[in-house]
């Protein structure tokens, strides 16, 4: 695995066990800021506005989702390591195999 792929992992497992569940109990803050200011918002931005408070709801989808992602990538590429690891063996089989064949012929030379 590399780096980039390590590090978004761990981001990913920051974010699903801290991050997630301390930004929720601020959101009545936040409301109350944005009633202050009502008449500002046209229905568009209410609707937006409510997405963004129900984001917890609907982030754990998304983080499943995405964990989904990653360990079907992840299995893809072993799959594929041990794949490309195999055929190598194999090769080198066949070339130590080759070497000993070559060394037969040099004693019989002899």
């Amino acid at each position: 695995m590399d780096l980039s792929k390590l590090g978004l992992k761990l981001y990913f497992d920051n974010q699903t066990q801290t991050t997630f569940y301390v930004l929720p109990s601020n959101n009545h803050v936040y409301v109350y800021f944005l009633f202050d200011f009502d008449m500002l918002f046209v229905d568009e931005d209410i609707k937006l506005n409510s997405q963004v408070f129900h984001w917890p709801e609907n982030i754990k989808a998304v983080f499943e989702l995405s964990q989904n992602r990653i360990l079907t990538k992840r299995e893809h590429i072993e799959e594929e390591l041990r794949t490309r690891t195999k055929a190598y063996e194999e090769k080198l089989n066949d070339m130590m195999k080759e070497v000993e064949s070559f060394k037969k012929k040099e004693v019989y030379k002899q």
